[in-house]
């Protein structure tokens, strides 16, 4: 059993371990399940033979609209210690790589894709300076979608994500609707309607954070010093693995529509 450290926990320590003993031990443990079971989980397509389950249960959630959309995609954010001083030392990176505009504060961004059985994927790092747009396009999650519809022989039946008005559409990826579309009766119907189901992501991630509360402390985030991706990745797995057991927020919204 892993469990990530919090700051406000304070464990009593053996005089003969030390805190570099304990943190090779945390770090090295990190990286073997990084290496051997969160990279391998974290595809999109180990869950292709359920995908049928996933369209039927957010068509039945969403009354309808679609009945190919099997996840819901958004970006988060992750606060970063300013890079400089020690925890940069063995990184050199500018700083203005990391900073967004829009939180005002340096961040990491990262990609998650929730599907309704609960199973949260996550791409990234990436640059906090980036935009969600093409954040996605690197994950190259439609190309494995256009990839399996080609090798299956499925053009009837594709499939296809979901995400805010921001993503650009596509035949693998919907969004909500924008400009003047948006502002009629039906328009906003549809966004409300859309609105409510993918807020499930934002719940995931935010249920991640609930559980792991060290991945989203800003102060113990430091570029240089700790190994962020691997530590979210990891945390990823074991709230994904917690919520086949035990369930979380994103399989009450979908649990009675799943088979």
């Amino acid at each position: 059993c892993v469990v990530l450290p919090s700051p406000a926990s304070r464990r009593e320590r053996k005089s003969t371990d030390t805190v570099s003993v304990q943190s090779y031990a945390f770090n090295y443990m990190i990286d073997y399940l990084h290496d051997n079971y969160a990279s391998r989980l974290n595809e999109v397509l180990a869950w292709e033979d359920d995908f049928p389950d996933f369209a039927e249960a957010i068509g039945r959630k969403i009354d309808g609209i679609f009945d190919n959309i099997i996840s819901f995609v958004d970006g988060h954010f992750q606060y970063v210690c300013r890079p400089g001083g020690r925890s940069n030392v063995c990184l050199k990176m500018n700083q203005l790589l990391l900073y967004n505009s829009y939180y005002k504060s340096h961040c990491l961004k990262y990609m998650c894709i929730a599907f309704p059985n609960g199973i949260m994927i996550v791409r990234g790092p990436y640059p906090g300076k980036d935009h969600d747009s093409p954040i996605f396009t690197n994950t190259k999650t439609t190309m494995q979608l256009a990839q399996l519809e080609a090798r299956t022989g499925r053009q009837w039946c594709y499939r296809c994500l979901f995400g805010y008005s921001a993503f650009a559409l596509s035949r693998h990826m919907q969004s909500m609707l924008k400009g003047m579309c948006r502002r009629t009766q039906a328009g906003r119907r549809f966004n409300k309607k859309m609105g409510g189901a993918q807020v499930s992501v934002e719940n995931g991630f935010a249920g991640l954070l609930n559980s792991w509360g060290a991945v989203g402390h800003k102060r113990m985030n430091k570029l240089g010093a700790m190994l962020l991706a691997s530590h979210v990745h990891v945390a990823a797995m074991l709230y994904n693995i917690e919520g086949i057991y035990y369930g979380n927020q994103m399989t009450c919204m979908f649990c009675d529509r799943l088979r």
